[in-house]
């Protein structure tokens, strides 16, 4: 129906803008060729003139023209729109049966719009000085604009007629060629909030094949997500299953402590255990949070956001007397969404510390769209450095306690941030180096 107002606005302003084209066009022309006539008139009637002879007689009357009932009919009508006077030797020698103003005298040479008894009439007069002779002919302006409207009408009928015709054939092309886009309405009007599958069909016009496709990546994506999101909350809930239970048998040790020793042991334990279930926690909301952070990237520097890390975590690696050290492009520039940034850099340092012998040292190194993390810890054996990026993944062998999110969190964040993130084995020594690399 929209469409329909707007190609019925369009098609009334064409009709407007071509019926006022004619309708100048019609003027601009028709005076063009009345005046003319005037000017083909007045010159006639002095040809007339010239012969000097005597006239017995300065103007015919109707009754004394030899013309048929209708025609004189006619004449009766259409004879006052027009007349004329003829002069020589200032005197009035020739006239039309019917004049507007009879007594007046001539006017000045040329075409002169004038007045008469609230009638408008165009005046030519023609002054012959050698002959002295004056000849004015003058037309009522009625008569051109009859003609003017004629004209437009017999241009603007037909089509005022044929515009019905033509809405309803506009519409019948409108309604068939948005059939198929109908059809693809109602198939995803018709599928359930469940059903994220894509939408097959047996003939997609190419005209909404861009819609199709789109559509059927969005619910693709949708899935995708939804899918994700189930997973996560199914291991999330399994991974807190396990601490929440060892918080609950900790706490009954408490209560069945049978002295302060054993209660201060089991107090301590508990207290560790809290510290456990609320780091997982915490990383399962940074994991859940992170896909949800602004997208908007902008210029920073990247070696002052690293050193901006590392000062957030220093506390931690001083407990373990670990030496945490940044070294590299002071001036690297980076154009990312430095919030992401921020916490792919925490967790990176956060796993080195945690790996890292005491008494040993973690690096990180930056330079121009590349930053690297070194430290003295175990490492992470070849065949297992693509899993450890899956959640809740821990490497066969650590003894460390861990959720087995910290590099999940890094690998997705680093997708976000379309980087490339690596494992390797350093140089020189055991420990691991990460190497995440930004796109230009």
């Amino acid at each position: 129906m929209q469409i329909m107002k707007g190609v019925g606005v369009l098609v009334t302003l064409v009709l407007l803008a071509v019926g006022t084209l004619a309708w100048l066009t019609a003027d601009d022309e028709i005076v063009e060729i009345y005046d003319s006539q005037l000017v083909n008139s007045a010159t006639v009637l002095w040809s007339l003139t010239r012969d000097g002879a005597p006239h017995s007689a300065v103007a015919l009357e109707e009754s004394d023209l030899p013309l048929n009932k209708a025609d004189r009919k006619a004449l009766k009508i259409y004879a006052k729109w027009r007349s004329f006077r003829v002069w020589r030797d200032d005197q009035l020698v020739r006239r039309s049966g019917y004049l507007p103003n009879p007594a007046a005298p001539p006017l000045p040479a040329g075409f002169v719009d004038r007045y008469i008894n609230g009638i408008y009439w165009r005046t030519y007069t023609l002054y012959v000085p050698d002959d002295k002779v004056v000849v004015e002919v003058s037309e009522m302006a009625r008569a051109r604009n009859l003609l003017i409207e004629r004209v437009v009408r017999d241009l603007l009928i037909p089509l005022l007629i044929a515009l019905p015709l033509l809405m309803l054939a506009i519409w019948l092309g409108i309604k068939w060629g948005l059939r198929d886009l109908q059809d693809f309405a109602r198939a995803v009007r018709s599928r359930s909030s469940r059903d994220l599958s894509p939408i097959h069909f047996v003939k997609t016009p190419a005209e909404i094949l861009p819609l199709a496709i789109s559509l059927n990546n969005l619910l693709t994506d949708l899935g995708r997500s939804l899918e994700q999101e189930r997973r996560f909350t199914d291991s999330a809930a399994h991974e807190m299953r396990t601490p929440l239970a060892t918080l609950s048998a900790q706490a009954n040790v408490i209560l069945n402590a049978r002295n302060a020793s054993e209660r201060t042991t089991a107090a301590i334990q508990l207290s560790k255990g809290v510290k456990r279930a609320s780091r997982l926690l915490d990383q399962l909301l940074i994991l859940a949070r992170i896909r949800h952070a602004p997208t908007a990237n902008i210029p920073f520097n990247l070696y002052d956001h690293a050193r901006d890390a590392i000062r957030d975590i220093f506390p931690l690696a001083a407990e373990k007397g670990i030496d945490l050290s940044l070294s590299g492009d002071e001036a690297a520039m980076l154009t990312s969404k430095s919030a992401l940034l921020a916490i792919l850099l925490n967790n990176l340092l956060d796993n080195a510390i945690k790996y890292s012998p005491e008494g040993s040292a973690v690096t990180l190194t930056v330079s121009k769209g590349v930053i690297t993390l070194c430290d003295q810890g175990p490492g992470i054996p070849e065949a297992e450095r693509e899993l450890v990026f899956t959640r809740f993944y821990r490497v066969q062998g650590v003894t460390q306690t861990g959720s087995g999110l910290g590099l999940s969190i890094v690998k997705n964040i680093a997708e976000l941030l379309t980087a490339d993130i690596s494992l390797a084995a350093p140089a020189q020594g055991g420990g691991l180096c990460v190497t995440v690399a930004f796109q230009p």
